[in-house]
C-alpha cells in the first residue's frame, strides 16, 4: 500500500511537471505574442499618423508654393500681353495723329496708312468714317457698314479690341483695334482701325510653361479661347467649357473679370489654376498646372517612408521580441526549476523569493503556493501513515494477545 501510494504520488508528480511545463511555453509564446502584435501595432499606428500628417502638410506647401508660383507667372505674362496690346494702341493712336489722316481725305490717307501697315506689320489699317463708309487702304475698297454691330460699337469713339477672327485657309487669328481721329476741336471726326494678326500675343503664350503639363490660355467673355498652348483648340473654336468639367463656376469668374486661385477637373486630371483679367481688354488670362505632376515627388517621399516604416517594423519586431525573451528568461527558468523540482518530489521552495510584477511572476507565485500545499498535505499523508502503523502493530499486539488467551483457554479445556 505505502508503494502504491509513493507511485501514485510520483506519477501526480511527473503529469503535474508536464503541465507546468508546457503551460510555461504556451505562457511564454502567447505573452511573446501579443507584446510583439502590440508593440507592431503601436508603431504602424505611430508611423502612419506622423506620414500622414506630413503628407497633408508637405501637401499644402506645395499646393501653396505652386498657386504663388502659377500667380507670379501669370502676372507677369499678363504684363506682357498687356503692354503688346499697349504697344499696338500707342501705334495705332500716333497713326491717328498724323495729318494726312486727320484731313479725312481717303486720297491722302491710303498712302499713309499702307505706309504705316507695312512699317508696323498691320494686315490693314481703315478708316471708318462718319457717313457709315469704310475705307480700306490695302484693298483700296469703300464698304458701306453703317448698319453693322461693327461700326455702331466703334463709331462711338471708345477704344475696341474686337473678338478673334479665325481665317481657318491661313491658319491665323485676327483681331482688330480701333481708336479715335480727332479733329482740331477734339471732336471725334473718324475711326482708325487696324487689324493684327495675334501671333506675338501667341508667342508669348507658347513661351509660358510649367514642367510637362503646365500652360497658360486667354478666354473671352464668350466662353471662347483667344490664345491656347494648342493653337488648334483656337482654331476649331473648342469652347473653354469643354477642356474640363465642372468648369462653369470657373468660367463665370473669368467673365466677371475677377481675380483667383483653385482646383479644378480638367479632362486630363485636376489643375492648380490661377487667373486675372487682361487690362484693356475683355479677356481673361488664366495659368495652369497638373495637380498629379506637382505631387508625384511627394508620393515617391511618401513610398519611400511607407517602405522604410515597413523596414523598421520587421526590426523592432525582431527587437522587442528578443528583449521579451531575455526579460522572461529569469522566470521561466525559475518555472522549469520548479516543474524540475515536482519530478523529484522535491517540494522545498524558497520562503523569501521575490518574482517580476508579470503574468510569469504571478504565476511563479501561484505554483509555490501549490507546493506549499502540497508539501503541507503529503507531511499530513506521512503523520498519517504514522498513527495507522501504530495502530496497526497495536492491533497485532492485541490479537497476539488473544490468541495466546484462546490457545490456554483451549489447554485447560483439554486437561
Amino acid at each position: 500500500m505505502k508503494n502504491l501510494c509513493k507511485q501514485n504520488h510520483q506519477g501526480g508528480l511527473n503529469m503535474t511537471r508536464k503541465r507546468t511545463v508546457n503551460k510555461s511555453k504556451k505562457m511564454s509564446l502567447h505573452i511573446d505574442l501579443i507584446i510583439t502584435l502590440c508593440s507592431i501595432l503601436c508603431i504602424i499606428v505611430v508611423a502612419t499618423a506622423i506620414s500622414m500628417i506630413s503628407y497633408n502638410e508637405s501637401k499644402k506647401t506645395i499646393k501653396d508654393l505652386t498657386m504663388n508660383h502659377l500667380q507670379q507667372n501669370g502676372r507677369e505674362v499678363a504684363r506682357s500681353v498687356g503692354r503688346e496690346i499697349q504697344i499696338r494702341k500707342q501705334q495705332l493712336e500716333n497713326i491717328a495723329a498724323l495729318d494726312e489722316v486727320r484731313s479725312m481725305q481717303w486720297n491722302e490717307q491710303q498712302a499713309i496708312l499702307i505706309r504705316e501697315a507695312n512699317a508696323w506689320q498691320y494686315r490693314d489699317l481703315f478708316v471708318a468714317y462718319t457717313d457709315g463708309n469704310v475705307h480700306y487702304a490695302k484693298e483700296n475698297a469703300i464698304k458701306y457698314q453703317k448698319e453693322e454691330d461693327f461700326f455702331k460699337l466703334i463709331i462711338k469713339g471708345e477704344p475696341v479690341i474686337t473678338e478673334p477672327y479665325i481665317v481657318e485657309d491661313e491658319g491665323v487669328s485676327i483681331i482688330t483695334l480701333t481708336t479715335p481721329i480727332k479733329g482740331k476741336e477734339g471732336e471725334i471726326i473718324g475711326i482708325l482701325c487696324g487689324s493684327i494678326t495675334l501671333d506675338s500675343v501667341n508667342e508669348i503664350i507658347q513661351q509660358v510653361g510649367f514642367g510637362n503639363s503646365g500652360y497658360a490660355c486667354i478666354v473671352n467673355n464668350a466662353g471662347e479661347l483667344v490664345a491656347h498652348k494648342d493653337m488648334d483648340l483656337v482654331f476649331n473654336r473648342v469652347p473653354f467649357l469643354e477642356q474640363g468639367t465642372y468648369l462653369n463656376e470657373l468660367l463665370d469668374q473669368l467673365m466677371a473679370k475677377e481675380s483667383g486661385q483653385g482646383e479644378y477637373y480638367f479632362n486630363d486630371g485636376v489643375r492648380y489654376v490661377t487667373y486675372e483679367p487682361l487690362e484693356g481688354t475683355a479677356w481673361s488670362l488664366l495659368v495652369t498646372e497638373s495637380k498629379k505632376e506637382q505631387l508625384q515627388p511627394l508620393m515617391r517621399v511618401l513610398w519611400t517612408n511607407i517602405i522604410i516604416t515597413l523596414v523598421l517594423i520587421v526590426i523592432s519586431s525582431i527587437v522587442i521580441s528578443l528583449l521579451i525573451r531575455y526579460y522572461m528568461k529569469n522566470s521561466l527558468e525559475r518555472m522549469n526549476k520548479r516543474a524540475k523540482q515536482l519530478g523529484r518530489c522535491e517540494l522545498i521552495v524558497d520562503q523569501v523569493a521575490h518574482y517580476p510584477n508579470n503574468d510569469v511572476g504571478e504565476a511563479l507565485e501561484v505554483l509555490d503556493e501549490g507546493i506549499k500545499v502540497l508539501h503541507k498535505t503529503m507531511q499530513e499523508i506521512k503523520d498519517t501513515e504514522g498513527a495507522v502503523l501504530e495502530s496497526r502493530n497495536e492491533i497485532e499486539s492485541m490479537m497476539k494477545g488473544i490468541t495466546d488467551e484462546v490457545s490456554h483457554t483451549t489447554s485447560t479445556v483439554e486437561n
